[in-house]
């Protein structure tokens, strides 16, 4: 293999793996944002998960709201 054939396949393998670490950023950026959009929302279903309960709570009297008035 002369100089040349293995330089130009030597490119080739680069660009490849450049190709293929611009994907694999791109890919882990997407999942830090998709686990910060996941944490965003199980702490806003817990906040309404708690707001149901004390509402279902006034309502049926059992609240500790309900019971000092």
């Amino acid at each position: 293999m002369e100089q040349n054939e293995f330089d130009e396949k030597i490119k080739y393998a680069q660009n490849i793996i450049n190709i293929l670490q611009t994907r694999l950023n791109e890919s882990v950026a997407q999942n830090v944002q998709l686990e910060a959009t996941v944490t965003v929302l199980r702490e806003e279903k817990e906040k309404l998960t708690k707001t149901i309960t004390e509402a279902k709570e006034i309502a049926h009297g059992s609240s500790p709201k309900t019971k000092e008035k």
